[in-house]
C-alpha cells in the first residue's frame, strides 16, 4: 500500500501540469517546443530522408567562448541543436567538436562569402541551410540578401518571431567530403 502511495506521489510530483520551473514560464517553453516541432515537420515534408542541413551560425562544441568561430554570443548557445531533438529523418551539422582534427571545416565554411559558402555546401551534399536569426546582430538580413542575390532565396521562416530561416540548396549528386576524419573514412568503406 505504501508503494502505491509513493508511486502516486512521484507521478504527481513529476507531472508537467504541476511542475513549475522557477526561472521560465511554462507557456513560453510549450510555445517554443511546438514551434520547433512544426519547423521539423515542415523540413521533413520538404526534404528527402537523410538530407543534410547546415546550421548557421556554426560554433565549436563545447565552450565556444574562446578559440575559432563566433565568440560574442548574445543568445542561448544551444538554440541550433533544438531542431535535431524532434527530427528522425534529417541530419544536422550542429557544432564543430573542439580539439578534433578535421572538425573545424564548419567554422571555415561560414566565414566564406555567401555565394561561395552555398556552392561549397552543395558540393558537400547539403540540401539546405537553417539559419538562426538570433545568432546575428542584423537577424541575418545581410547574409540572406546576398544568398538571395546569388540564387538561394529564403524558402520559409518559422518559429517564435520567425527565428528560423530555411534556404534550400541543390546537393551535388556525388558529394565530396569536407575533410577525411576517421569517421568519414570509415563511412566510405
Amino acid at each position: 500500500m505504501s508503494f502505491v502511495f509513493l508511486a502516486t506521489l512521484a507521478l504527481w510530483d513529476q507531472s508537467f501540469k504541476f511542475y513549475t520551473f522557477p526561472f521560465y514560464d511554462n507557456l513560453f517553453i510549450k510555445e517554443r517546443v511546438v514551434g520547433d516541432q512544426d519547423l521539423v515537420l515542415k523540413l521533413e515534408e520538404r526534404l528527402s530522408e537523410g538530407a543534410m542541413i547546415y546550421t548557421l551560425p556554426a560554433f565549436v562544441f563545447p565552450e565556444p567562448f574562446n578559440g575559432p568561430g563566433p565568440n560574442d554570443i548574445k543568445f542561448f548557445l544551444y538554440n541550433s541543436i533544438r531542431p535535431f531533438l524532434y527530427s528522425t529523418k534529417l541530419r544536422y551539422s550542429y557544432g564543430s567538436n573542439k580539439g578534433r582534427e578535421g572538425a573545424d571545416w564548419q567554422l571555415a565554411v561560414q566565414e566564406l562569402p555567401p555565394r561561395e559558402m552555398a556552392t561549397k555546401l552543395e558540393s558537400y551534399g547539403f540540401s539546405g541551410i537553417l539559419l538562426d536569426r538570433k545568432g546575428y546582430a542584423d537577424r541575418g538580413e545581410q547574409l540572406l540578401a546576398e544568398l538571395a542575390a546569388g540564387g538561394w532565396p529564403m524558402e520559409f521562416e518559422q518559429g517564435l518571431d520567425n527565428e528560423w530561416v530555411f534556404i534550400r540548396l541543390s546537393p551535388a549528386e556525388n558529394p565530396v567530403l569536407p575533410t577525411l576524419t576517421p569517421y568519414a573514412l570509415s563511412a566510405k568503406k
